[in-house]
């Protein structure tokens, strides 16, 4: 058997039991006073590599505890040598360690290093020949649970890597640190905890604005199917701004509402038979009363938008912010303020109403026409208020915005314009004979109408009568002026039919005084009244 011991000064050769190693033993014992043949061979393979068995092995001695101090040594006796002392023996060589920072036990890196039982029964039966006993072997210290593993990927080395101003542990040729050890922070169950917690929350919010996004999409689109008489490019204005229908909806009865106060005393209420759509029921007959109903509408749905935009109720539109900070030095006042945006409540509407506008014929010019009016006569009636600044009271400058009319002043307008509206007539073009453009209905004149004109194309019926294929719904029952010579008179709205008389006695209270403490004393009033409706 050969036991070689390499990585120090001396080496020694031979078969085990020699007479060299047994003075060198004795002389160790003697030294030592009473050292077990263990501290030889602790302080010859301490850190070396051993040939046992056919292979090197490489030796790992743990520090001793301190409980197991050297004793003092005692003095060597004649012709003697003296062992070293403590400071001076070599002391163990620390674990090689790997490049994750752990301990380089590397599955396939070089042969298993000797464990502590085998080192004392290998260095005692080197001693002794093979004939000594065995020395008793301690517990191994249980193993890390993680250890740090290594797989030899390829046989073939890796290229050489880049140059580095502070290298790191280099790492055995041919294998690679698949996981090092995290910080301890990270490690840590709460941090992971929260980590955890945080990609939860974002999750669920993200799933929420997904689903919040696809209901408020299928809402518009169940909306805007239900709405009556849209046309395919108006629902798909609903579909992707649901918010603006509402405003448009404002705006249609806005006009619906104006144009019932500006008829209250006609034949024609503004009421009529036609299709039912969000701009209230359609007049059949191209007449001066569908004209102010479109002029209105088109008024009313530009000025609804106008106005949720300056109070920040539409999204993409605000103030109209172009002129603000210019200075009229004629004047003497500048921009300021939050100016309507007139321009966009226009366009707005014109990309609305006019798209309902599908057939290209007669009709669809007239419409148009009447839509562009309205928003016209609203854009002409924008007022100009300023406000004072000075002190005390005085105008040194002045801060001037735009601000939109009431409604019924352009309802009063348009009214104006349905009086004196203009009857127009179609010129096609030569090749297509197509509706191009309306001219004024005279003989031998090509006279367009001007952009603030109401027009039509066919007379108005009477209204009298009830009447599907006008759209007309008759004046039965309708209250009239029995001393009145207008249009509200009873003998204009009954169309001569006559009239019914309707007595009726209106009760309430009047004269009421507070008395002290505390109540409050009426008297009851009464009025005996007629009311004279159509037959």
């Amino acid at each position: 058997m050969r036991l070689c011991v390499t990585g120090r000064e001396e080496k020694r050769e031979g078969e085990p039991g020699s007479k060299g190693e047994r003075a060198h033993g004795e002389r160790g014992g003697r030294a030592g006073g009473g050292s077990s043949y263990l501290g030889l061979a602790r302080s010859s393979l301490a850190g070396a590599r051993v040939t046992w068995g056919g292979r090197q092995v490489r030796t790992h001695w743990p520090p001793q505890r301190s409980a197991r101090r050297a004793r003092p040594q005692a003095a060597a006796p004649s012709g003697g040598r003296a062992r070293p002392p403590a400071a001076l023996a070599p002391r163990p060589q620390p674990a090689p360690v790997g490049p994750c920072g752990h301990s380089a036990r590397l599955r396939g890196d070089g042969p298993r290093p000797r464990s502590l039982p085998e080192a004392h029964a290998a260095a005692a039966r080197a001693h002794h020949g093979g004939s000594a006993r065995r020395v008793p072997a301690r517990r191994r210290p249980p193993e890390p649970q993680r250890r740090l593993r290594a797989v030899h990927r390829s046989r073939r080395p890796p290229p050489p890597a880049p140059a580095r101003s502070s290298p790191g542990p280099r790492v055995p040729s041919g294998r690679r640190c698949l996981w090092r050890s995290p910080p301890p922070w990270i490690m840590h169950r709460n941090f992971r905890k929260w980590i955890f917690y945080v990609f939860l929350c974002f999750g669920v919010l993200y799933v929420k604005l997904g689903a919040l996004s696809s209901v408020v999409a299928l809402g518009a689109n169940i909306i805007c199917n239900k709405i009556p008489g849209l046309a395919p490019r108006q629902r798909a204005i609903c579909q992707s701004r649901p918010d603006a229908i509402i405003v448009i909806g404002e705006g249609a009865q806005m006009g619906i509402n104006e144009c019932q106060y500006q008829f209250r005393f006609g034949r024609w209420n503004c009421s009529a038979l036609g299709e039912k759509t969000v701009f209230g029921q359609e007049l059949r007959v191209g007449s001066r009363e569908a004209a102010f109903t479109y002029a209105i509408t088109a008024a009313g749905v530009a000025h609804a938008v106008t106005a949720a935009c300056s109070q920040g109720n539409l999204s993409n539109c605000g103030c109209d912010r172009e002129k603000q900070g210019y200075y009229n030095q004629a004047e003497g006042w500048k921009w300021g303020g939050c100016s309507a945006d007139v321009r966009y409540g226009i366009d707005f509407s014109r990309r609305f109403v006019d798209a309902r506008e599908i057939k290209k014929n007669a009709r669809r010019l007239m419409n148009l026409h009447n839509n562009e009016a309205g928003r016209k006569v609203l854009e002409e009636r924008m007022k100009l208020e300023c406000k004072c600044h000075g002190v005390s009271g005085s105008c040194t400058t002045k801060t001037c915005w735009t601000t939109l009319p009431k409604f019924r002043e352009v309802g009063h307008l348009l009214k104006e314009k349905y009086n004196v509206a203009v009857q127009v007539e179609v010129v096609r073009a030569s090749r297509l004979r197509q509706p191009t453009f309306l001219r004024i209905k005279q003989l031998r004149s090509y006279q367009k109408p001007m952009e603030t004109d109401l027009v039509y194309i066919e007379k108005s019926p009477n209204y009298c009568e009830e009447d599907a294929a006008t759209g007309s719904v008759g004046t039965q029952g309708r209250l009239c002026n029995r001393t009145s010579p207008g249009a509200d008179g009873c003998d204009t709205m009954c169309c001569g039919r006559g009239y019914n008389t309707h007595q009726y006695t209106k009760v309430w209270q009047c004269n009421c005084k507070f008395h002290w403490c505390c109540f409050v004393k009426c008297n009851t009033c009464s009025e005996r009244t007629e009311v004279f409706t159509c037959k």
